[in-house]
């Protein structure tokens, strides 16, 4: 019995209180909002007022009435005129914005006293503490006003509907309980929601049984270590009312505005049975979506695998060209010093075939040109030496080159494979996106599902398009990996025809070391038998002619030798180009890699967020659905049972009148001009209760960025945030 007063008063009470107001177009319009800071024990310390005055003639000057002090005009360059509490602006456009003080008396009084393990306590003192902590909030109404009610004057008081919130951190409040409101929670803390009618039972007098409304906010917790941020607490005369309630003249019309309240209330029950068998549907389609992009994931780590295994293959291939072009700078200076001591041979060999003839007249000259041909001998033998060195090096280079290359290949055809898998998983996504769209459309359709749809087919568009463009990116990434493969594939021929040459030409090298080595053996028995070249002239000049010979075919392989070093040089530098290339090209692919990677982790997210709100939405309409049937079956019929029962609704309807005349007939509180549409809220909130104890300054939220006025709930978040 006692929550069905409770809504009754409620009911009434908002209807009559807070009707909405009709006034002319052509009216200036004046919205004034009261900004209060208070102490945490409820007292006053600064009020601003903040005002906005819009008209639709901006050459007419616009007279304004206001007992403000230290009055601002925030948005313009528009200075008012003066004579006591008389304002006149003269206003370069529609809008205008103004702000000033005051220190008159607030129509509420508020007071809120602490107490810890039952015993009184100063605000100033709570910092820190731990205990069981007890708040008691009250709100006196100050505003009263004599009315003739039945030919009988009373005492009304102007009736104010106040909000007001409290935040509750988790690791500071536990058991929490209050004596009425809401306690909502977002995981890591609750807040606290209360709404008070400050007077209103007064205002019934002997009716004031019936009207259950509570007159005080009690709040009991443990705490730890405690401190607590701003008490907001809001107030106005002016929320828009239940359509009709308010023109209601008898108990049965109030009656038949029951009725059609039940009837409302089963087609809504029948609108959540809708929505909650929506929202399932919606919530097995997102799981099929996680799933989906769990499979995405998985192919996409195979991928990043492939993509770090060719640039770490790309790497060793770099490593490798280095070391051949290290090999190749050696074997093109050897070979540059063997020819020089070919040529020289060969001249020597050449001049020594002349002198044969000569031999028996200049034996000592032939003893000098003997030991010029050790000599030369020798630095034959140490530069074919240094050669085969030179192409040891070159083969080894060459041969880390091939197993690069191999590396390579295998990785890009396993990177092929991760790619087109993902593009398959992509496409299964976005199969998967589109038919949550066409069930969000579905849903579009249910009653007081809009806002929430909108939300999911913003979020599902942006999916739609990451998916599209992961895509498009995929089968960009598969066929520059298919013209990677292909040059990778002509990169490792031409390796494997380079190092069939360079063995080639080591067999080469090992036989002309083979023959330097026998020539330098023979040179050093020159010596010895030079006194014996006289009596064997014949013989040597025989033997000349084939040195000749020999000497002639040493330049010309010398000269082969220095034109295959030097394509062999110019074939290194175009593998080293292109392996340069490749090691660019794999840098790029890893880079992009990890790119892609970032855009995987923010889409994990996306999508366990999406996949939390999904399952919190469908929780909230499971939950919504139940408390509707119970309000639709046993809520409304139990209000038309008590309505009808009740003795005192006659005289709550004889009140009703007056109280929405004084709602009215509170229009602002520094003033206003008879000829101006005016109404007015309050936003207060008191002091943080910290550990270190800090004074927050008053931060007045008036928007400078667009000239468009805000409204009341949107100045109220603004003061919250501000306040935080």
């Amino acid at each position: 019995m006692k929550k069905w007063k409770s809504f009754i008063a409620v009911l009434i009470s908002t209807s009559i209180l807070l009707s909405s107001f009709t006034y002319g177009a052509t009216l200036p319009k004046k919205e004034e909002t009261v900004y209060v800071t208070l102490t945490p024990w409820g007292t006053p310390e600064e009020i601003i007022v903040s005002n906005w005055i819009h008209s639709e003639n901006v050459n007419e000057p616009i007279k304004d009435i206001s007992s403000l002090k230290n009055i601002i005009n925030v948005k313009g360059d528009e200075e008012p005129e003066q004579e006591g509490d008389l304002i006149t602006w003269h206003m370069n456009e529609n809008d205008l914005f103004y702000q000033g003080t005051t220190d008159e008396n607030l129509p509420l009084s508020i007071q809120i006293l602490y107490f810890l393990d039952g015993v009184e306590i100063n605000p100033e003192d709570l910092g820190g503490k731990t205990g069981h902590l007890k708040l008691h909030l009250s709100i006196n109404n100050l505003d009263t006003h004599k009315k003739l009610i039945k030919g009988k004057t009373r005492d009304m008081f102007t009736p104010f509907a106040v909000g007001v919130l409290m935040n509750f951190p988790l690791d500071i409040f536990q058991n929490i309980e209050v004596n009425t409101g809401r306690i909502l929670s977002d995981g890591t803390r609750k807040i606290g929601a209360f709404v008070l009618f400050p007077g209103m039972k007064e205002n019934f007098e002997k009716e004031s049984s019936f009207i259950d409304l509570p007159d005080f906010i009690e709040v009991s917790a443990d705490v730890v270590d405690f401190e607590m941020g701003p008490i907001f607490i809001t107030a106005t005369p002016n929320i828009p009312s239940l359509e009709k309630l308010d023109q209601m003249d008898g108990l049965h019309e109030l009656i038949d505005g029951i009725d059609q309240l039940h009837e409302a209330s089963q087609e809504l029950a029948k609108g959540t049975d809708e929505l909650a068998q929506g929202q399932g549907l919606l919530y097995e389609n997102l799981l099929k979506f996680t799933n989906g992009l769990k499979q995405y994931n998985q192919g996409s780590d195979e991928m990043f695998r492939g993509i770090d295994q060719i640039h770490q293959g790309s790497l060793q291939t770099k490593d490798g060209a280095l070391q051949v072009s290290n090999g190749l700078k050696i074997l093109d200076e050897n070979i540059n010093k063997w020819g020089q001591g070919a040529g020289e041979w060969s001249k020597g060999a050449l001049e020594y075939g002349e002198q044969t003839i000569k031999f028996a007249k200049g034996a000592s000259a032939l003893s000098e040109g003997t030991q010029e041909i050790i000599t030369a001998g020798q630095q034959l033998s140490e530069g074919a030496n240094e050669l085969t060195l030179g192409t040891e090096q070159l083969i080894q280079g060459q041969k880390q080159i091939s197993d690069g290359m191999k590396e390579s290949i295998q990785a890009m055809t396993s990177l092929q494979s991760g790619k087109e898998k993902e593009q398959k998983v992509i496409g299964v996504l976005l199969k998967g996106t589109e038919q949550l769209i066409q069930i969000l459309d579905f849903l579009n359709k249910i009653p007081g599902t809009t806002k929430i749809v909108e939300k999911l087919q913003d979020g599902l568009a942006q999916q739609q398009s990451m998916l599209i463009e992961l895509l498009e990116t995929a089968q960009q990434s598969l066929e520059g990996l298919m013209i990677l493969e292909q040059g990778l594939n002509q990169v490792h021929q031409a390796s494997i025809q380079m190092e069939e040459r360079l063995q080639a030409l080591q067999g080469e090298q090992t036989q002309l070391a083979q023959g330097l080595d026998f020539l330098k053996k023979g040179t050093q028995s020159l010596e010895p038998a030079a006194k014996q070249l006289t009596e064997g002239g014949q013989g040597l000049a025989e033997g000349a002619q084939k040195l000749q010979e020999s000497g002639l075919q040493l330049t010309q392989g010398a000269q082969d030798l220095r034109e295959g070093s030097t394509a062999l040089s110019k074939g290194a530098q175009e593998v080293s180009k292109g392996i340069m290339q490749l090691t660019t090209g794999t840098e790029n692919l890893n880079k992009g890699a990890q790119e892609l990677k970032l855009g995987k982790i923010e889409l994990e997210r996306g999508s366990e967020q999406l996949m939390q709100g999904a399952q919190t939405l469908t929780e909230g309409t499971e939950t919504l659905n139940k408390h509707m049937h119970e309000f639709s079956q046993e809520g409304t019929q139990k209000l038309h049972d008590e309505i009808s029962s009740s003795n005192a609704t006659n005289d709550i309807l004889d009140v009703k009148d007056a109280l929405v005349d004084l709602s009215k007939e509170y229009r602002s509180f520094s003033g206003a001009d008879k000829d101006m549409e005016s109404s007015v809220s309050f936003i207060m909130r008191t002091q943080e209760i910290k550990r270190p104890k800090v004074k927050t300054e008053m931060i007045i939220p008036i928007d400078v960025t667009e000239n468009k006025a805000p409204s009341f709930f949107e100045k109220l978040f603004s003061f919250f945030k501000r306040s935080k």
